[in-house]
């Protein structure tokens, strides 16, 4: 399983935007592709890093974030599917 963003950061849930800035600045000069020409991973490190402050700075996708409406990458998570939204689509569709 992928990380979380704050796994990714090393930072709390409920860490403060300052905290999670310092984290993330941290991390960004230890793992910049131009600090480390010789690691052909550092790019990839530094562009999850980068997306995962992205979104934790944002306080509203960070909301949308920790309430499950988005993944890790800002993308949209299909809603969950009720038996009574099945029922309600049935009732509308009458029988033919």
């Amino acid at each position: 399983m992928a990380e979380s963003p704050y796994e990714l950061l090393g930072v709390a849930p409920d860490a403060s935007a300052d905290e999670i800035q310092k984290a993330y600045r941290r991390l960004a000069k230890k793992s910049h592709p131009d600090l480390n020409p010789g690691d052909p991973q550092a790019l990839d490190r530094f562009k999850a890093i980068s997306s995962a402050y992205g979104l934790l700075s944002d306080p509203e996708k960070r909301a949308r974030f920790d309430s499950g409406e988005i993944d890790a990458s800002g993308a949209e998570r299909p809603q969950p599917r009720y038996y009574r939204d099945f029922a309600a689509d049935s009732a509308e569709q009458p029988y033919t």
